[in-house]
């Protein structure tokens, strides 16, 4: 409708048009024009008219259309809020179970916050009382590295002076050692010069015997004559030797013993030194080893034969020569089985003297020396027993 109101000035200048461009008019002309415009305007009521009817026909068809849609909305829409109460009342049951859920959730998790915050207690004290126990382990370590530091500066002071001490006690062992050398020396002299006393008694036993039998020899061949006088000569001989002879008896008994010892060890003398030293005769066996040394200086049996020289010397509480006896195996056959043997022998006889302080030393070098031997053992004991 708006748009044929529009259209209405320009149909009027399209319909005026030939008139303005011929600028000629006749009154029939404008009468014909005056009905032809109201014709025009008639049409166009008519125009109106119809559109309006259209407008309220559309207007009308609209609205109905309308409600109906409307009402199709509005079922929808209730369709729609039911599904939607529905759901809201899934939410909302949803809603109080995650309620509930959350609300236990809550619960637990303060009662695990507390369990924790118990435990944090719990682990914040023990590792206070960790921290107070390794501070006072500190403590003690330090006084410990202290003490040790101190022990050690003792121990190389002790060293120090047990080396010292050792040193002394070696010399001492050496100067005594010494003495008993000479000691030895002297002892050797006097039994050298009693055995050559021995041997002239021997024999002026032997030329008295020789003579004691000659004379008696004569005096059987007197006897077969008459004359008397010459009966009582040899009897006076007789007489004379044997007093002679009885009062040099004991030296003649040790010097028969050492001669008859002498004459049996001719043939092997160690063997013979040993069967003596077993019947415990030492006196005797001494003499046997000693010719064996003499005899075989080189021998097989020569460090086995000055250890049994050192042995007859400590039965006969000879001492101090049965040390120097047993230094000579020491040093002459170190690595020989009779070694540590001496040197355990050796340490005795210290003891014997009462020389303790240089017994252990000697149980000490032979601990040093020979750690894994049997006599390393029994001086490790006797170590034991002196401390």
């Amino acid at each position: 409708m708006r748009t044929i109101i529009r259209l209405k000035p320009i149909l009027s200048i399209l319909a005026f048009s030939p008139f303005l461009i011929q600028c000629v008019a006749s009154t029939q002309d404008v009468k014909n024009l005056d009905l032809r415009l109201r014709s025009m305007d008639n049409k166009l009521i008519n125009m109106d008219r119809g559109m309006n009817d259209l407008k309220e026909e559309t207007t009308n068809r609209a609205n109905k259309n309308s409600v109906e849609a409307l009402q199709k909305n509005l079922a929808d829409t209730a369709n729609t809020i039911d599904q939607l109460r529905t759901k809201l009342l899934q939410v909302k049951g949803q809603m109080e179970e995650n309620a509930h859920q959350y609300q236990k959730l809550q619960e637990t998790g303060n009662d695990y916050r507390d369990s924790m915050s118990g435990r944090l207690h719990d682990l914040n004290t023990a590792i206070e009382n960790l921290r107070l126990s390794l501070d006072e382990q500190s403590k003690k370590h330090q006084e410990l590295e202290t003490r040790i530091l101190a022990n050690e500066v003792l121990i190389k002071q002790n060293a120090n002076g047990i080396d010292s001490l050792r040193q002394a006690r070696a010399d001492a062992a050496a100067e005594q050692a010494k003495k008993a050398a000479e000691a030895a020396a002297i002892a050797a002299r006097r039994a050298e010069e009693a055995r050559e006393r021995a041997r002239l008694q021997a024999e002026a036993e032997e030329k008295a015997r020789k003579a004691e039998a000659e004379a008696a020899a004569k005096a059987r061949k007197r006897t077969s004559s008459p004359a008397t006088v010459k009966l009582i000569e040899p009897e006076k001989e007789k007489k004379t030797v044997s007093q002679k002879t009885s009062t040099n008896k004991p030296s003649a008994a040790k010097a028969q013993s050492a001669a008859s010892s002498k004459s049996s060890a001719a043939g092997n003398p160690y063997e013979k030194g040993m069967e003596l030293f077993n019947a415990k005769k030492y006196q005797d066996a001494y003499a046997s080893f000693s010719e064996y040394v003499e005899k075989f200086p080189t021998g097989d049996l020569v460090a086995n034969a000055r250890f049994w020289l050192g042995d007859s010397l400590y039965n006969q509480q000879e001492y101090e020569l049965a040390i120097l006896e047993y230094q000579k195996v020491i040093a002459e056959f170190p690595k020989h089985d009779k070694s540590p043997a001496a040197l355990l022998k050796q340490g005795l006889a210290f003891e014997k003297l009462k020389d303790l302080e240089t017994a252990k030393l000697v149980y000490y070098k032979l601990t040093d020396d020979y750690p894994e031997s049997d006599q390393a053992e029994t001086a490790r004991s006797r170590l034991k027993v002196l401390k």
